[in-house]
C-alpha cells in the first residue's frame, strides 16, 4: 500500500512539473510582444512603375487657342508633318500601303495602322455649251467618264444637292475615246487633255454655281457627306464651307461664294463639319472652322 501511494505521488509530481514548463514557455513567447494593443499588419502593395509616354508632337490644347490672326485652333499649329494624306479610312502622315494613322482630335500619330489606300479620285466636269454635268475618275474598277443633263445628274447625286463642290469646264465633244485591247477584251480610255476650256475650278452648291472658274485647286475630301459620324468615302464635308486654293494659297469660302477664312494657308483638309487640318508656317494644326469664322466676323484681330 505504501508503495502504491509513493508511485501515485511521483506521477502527480511529474504532471505538475510538465504544466509548469509549458507555462514558462508561453510566458517567454508573450514577452517578445510589445506592450499595449497589437496593430494589425497589412500587406504592402508594390509601387506601380512610372510610365513615360514620349511623343515628338504637342498635345491637344485644353482650351481653344486664338492666334494673332484670329484663327481658332483645337490643336496648335505645331505638328511637324511634311504632308498629311487622306483616303476613305482616315488621315496618315505618309503615303504607304501600311502607315500609322493621325488622330483627328489631337493631331498625334495613333496606334491604328492603315491597311491600304482607296482608289483614285474624281474631277467633276461642266459643259456649258451643252449644259451637261459629269465626272472623270479612276478607281479599283477602272476609268469612268460620264456626262448627263442637269436633272439626271442631280438624280444620280441627290445627296450633293445642298453641298459645296467644284467643277472644271470642258467641251465634251473634244474628249477623245481610244479603244485599248487587253487579254480579257477591249476597253475604252478617254483623253480629256484637249477638252478643258479652263483647268481652273468653280464652286457650286448642287448644280448652281456660286463662283467663277478661278480656283486652282480644291479639297477633294470636302465634298463627301458624313453618315453616322463617319464619311461615306473621304473625311471632310460641309454644306456651309469648302476649302479651295487661289494663287497658291489655301482658304475657305462659304455657300455665298464669299471668303470665310482668308487665303493664308499652305494646305487645308476638312476633317468633319467643324474642323480641318490646316498648314501654316510649315506646320499643321487642327483649325476650328466655325469658331474661326465667328472670330473673324467679330472683327478679330482689331485692324484699327
Amino acid at each position: 500500500m505504501i508503495m502504491k501511494k509513493l508511485i501515485c505521488s511521483a506521477i502527480v509530481l511529474l504532471l505538475m512539473l510538465s504544466v509548469t514548463a509549458c507555462s514558462n514557455l508561453n510566458d517567454g513567447a508573450e514577452s517578445d510582444e510589445p506592450d499595449g494593443e497589437v496593430e494589425e499588419l497589412l500587406p504592402v502593395e508594390p509601387d506601380e512603375p512610372e510610365i513615360n509616354i514620349v511623343t515628338e508632337q504637342p498635345a491637344l490644347v485644353q482650351e481653344p487657342l486664338i492666334d494673332e490672326n484670329g484663327f481658332v485652333w483645337r490643336a496648335a499649329p505645331e505638328l511637324e508633318y511634311e504632308m498629311i494624306y487622306s483616303c476613305g479610312c482616315g488621315f496618315y502622315s505618309y503615303e504607304l500601303w501600311e502607315a500609322p494613322g493621325i488622330d483627328t482630335k489631337t493631331g498625334l500619330v495613333s496606334d491604328e495602322m492603315h491597311g491600304g489606300h482607296g482608289g483614285g479620285g474624281a474631277n467633276y466636269l461642266y459643259d456649258e455649251g451643252k449644259n451637261l454635268y459629269g465626272f472623270y475618275g479612276q478607281d479599283e474598277s477602272g476609268e469612268h467618264f460620264l456626262m448627263w443633263p442637269e436633272d439626271e445628274f442631280l438624280q444620280n447625286y441627290t445627296w450633293r444637292a445642298d453641298r459645296l463642290w467644284t467643277f472644271q469646264k470642258i467641251d465634251s465633244s473634244l474628249v477623245k475615246a481610244n479603244i485599248k485591247e487587253a487579254e480579257w477584251g477591249s476597253y475604252t480610255v478617254h483623253d480629256l487633255s484637249g477638252a478643258f476650256i479652263t483647268e481652273k475650278h468653280a464652286v457650286a452648291q448642287g448644280a448652281a454655281f456660286i463662283s467663277d472658274f478661278i480656283y486652282d485647286h480644291f479639297d477633294r475630301y470636302s465634298d463627301y457627306p458624313f453618315f453616322g459620324g463617319g464619311p461615306l468615302y473621304y473625311y471632310g464635308a460641309t454644306t456651309d464651307f469648302i476649302a479651295v486654293r487661289l494663287d497658291g494659297e489655301w482658304g475657305i469660302i462659304d455657300k455665298e461664294g464669299n471668303t470665310a477664312v482668308p487665303f493664308r494657308f499652305e494646305e487645308i483638309l476638312f476633317i468633319d463639319e467643324e474642323t480641318a487640318f490646316a498648314k501654316i508656317n510649315g506646320k499643321y494644326g487642327i483649325l476650328d472652322v466655325n469658331k474661326t469664322v465667328e472670330s473673324l466676323e467679330e472683327g478679330f484681330p482689331d485692324e484699327a
